[in-house]
């Protein structure tokens, strides 16, 4: 078969779907009839003739550093031939030993739907601030998304909005930057029923963007600039894909003050698509990876110690042996979790840690930062302001089990299941689900999920407004 640097090499389609790929922990097939999953890379631009050593090398992770097009090129640009992918088992691979498999040649989706689904919805908050009083329709949506000043990327497009009782007009500002693929795809009409109609969980990005544009929050910005009898400039920005190291915010409104300086408002949205139950992940099978996991969540030191843990890994390809290792250490973390939360003497320590590390994992420790789903026909946003009171009026329980392999040959995977009841009460339901994934090869994850009762505590359903 052809490799995957021939006949054009990696561009375009091609490299959305070996993003992708990498992204997803999916495995590539390379010239030797081996597999692999793609991890990072590395580049450099030359190597020393005495030493040997490469100079001006850079090395990033797929998920971390890598996620865009344009983070990708950024490792191909040193010089094509000193750029290595990185496998979950540590080895480098150049792009002429990968195969170009049937997926790159049109059978397979070139874009993110939930990154598609960023610029959709910031379009609908930009229709609000320039349509101003009026509510906001999918036809709004579609003006925006196929005018010809969307075409550029990144971009903008500016509006200039009306003011009740003045004649200067507000400056509304829409701003984007998102990867090649998404970008392309979001631009192709063919494809605008996969935005507007519902899809088989039966939800529609359309219409959710459409009502949270509608809904209190944002109506009630869009009615104040419209009122205020002053001139302002409003921005929405659209950058998650091309900032996500630094931030969970995806879309952001900012408005200027009197005095012409921009400053945010709380529209800062940390976006999902559909019913996404994960909110955290740690990827990777490394004592290391587990210190991070339990440290992180629970502020303790993982309680299998490193040579226990180790020592499970005793076959070449770790495949069995990472899902007995995570049982163990899965089974060892629950009495140590529910005997801290059950202390009184650490109790309260524990639940201001959890707290943080769920703010952590959904803001990034940035204030007024909501994560909002768009499900069905309608906006979900969860606001985690309140953690910590929410959790200390918990009582916390523990259990563990084992998720049922889908391949015969597979092991099963550990979980967790935090489940809490509300003190005083007596129904009990699950809050969050830790638990290991299993990618392409060797490549696992640990994965943090919300539950029904983390619905119940910090959701709630967006809903349109009769302004």
């Amino acid at each position: 078969m052809a490799a995957l640097n021939e006949g054009g090499g990696l561009t375009g389609l091609r490299m959305g779907i070996f993003i992708q790929k990498c992204l997803d922990g999916e495995s590539h097939q390379l010239k030797n009839a081996k597999t692999a999953v793609i991890t990072g890379m590395t580049a450099w631009n030359i190597i020393d003739k005495k030493t040997g050593e490469r100079q001006q090398e850079i090395t990033g992770n797929f998920g971390s550093d890598i996620k865009t097009d344009k983070d990708f090129r950024k490792f191909m640009k040193p010089a094509k031939n000193n750029t290595r992918f990185i496998t979950s088992k540590g080895e480098e691979v150049p792009l002429s030993q990968f195969i170009k498999t049937e997926e790159y040649k049109g059978g397979r989706a070139d874009y993110n739907k939930g990154n598609v689904a960023e610029l959709i919805f910031a379009a609908a908050i930009f229709a609000r601030f320039t349509t101003r009083t009026k509510r906001v329709m999918e036809d709004d949506i579609k003006k925006i998304i196929f005018d010809r000043r969307v075409k550029a990327n990144p971009g903008n497009m500016i509006e200039m909005a009306p003011n009740k009782g003045i004649k200067i007009k507000d400056k509304v500002e829409l701003k984007w930057g998102m990867s090649g693929n998404n970008h392309r795809a979001v631009l192709n009409p063919d494809l605008w029923p996969v935005w507007s109609l519902a899809d088989n969980s039966g939800d529609n990005i359309v219409a959710a963007s459409c009502n949270y544009a509608n809904s209190a929050n944002v109506t009630s910005w869009s009615n104040l600039v419209y009122e205020n009898g002053s001139y302002n400039e409003i921005t929405i920005l659209a950058e998650g894909e091309d900032d996500q190291k630094e931030t969970k915010v995806d879309v952001r409104v900012t408005i200027t003050d009197q005095d012409g300086n921009p400053e945010p408002v709380n529209i800062n949205v940390s976006l999902k698509k559909g019913n996404v139950g994960q909110f955290g992940q740690f990827g990777g099978v490394t004592y290391d990876v587990q210190k991070e996991v339990w440290g992180s969540s629970f502020g303790i030191e993982p309680p299998l110690e490193k040579t226990k843990y180790e020592s499970y890994f005793v076959t070449k390809d770790h495949t069995t042996d990472t899902a007995i290792a995570f049982q163990e250490m899965y089974k060892a973390v629950v009495p140590v979790v529910k005997k801290m939360f059950d202390d009184p003497k650490s109790n309260t320590k524990m639940v201001q840690t959890f707290a943080n590390f769920l703010s952590q994992q959904v803001t990034l420790g940035e204030k007024n930062v909501t994560l909002v789903s768009l499900k069905k026909d309608y906006a979900v946003e969860y606001n985690l302001d309140n953690v910590t009171k929410m959790l200390e009026n918990l009582d916390f329980d523990f259990e563990y089990y084992e998720q049922t392999a889908q391949a015969e040959d597979a092991l099963n995977l550990p979980a967790i299941n935090i489940n809490c009841k509300i003190k005083g009460e007596i129904a009990t339901k699950t809050l969050l689900t830790i638990r290991a994934k299993r990618g392409e090869g060797t490549y696992y994850r640990n994965i943090f999920e919300k539950k029904a009762l983390f619905t119940d505590l910090f959701a709630t359903i967006l809903k349109a407004t009769d302004r």
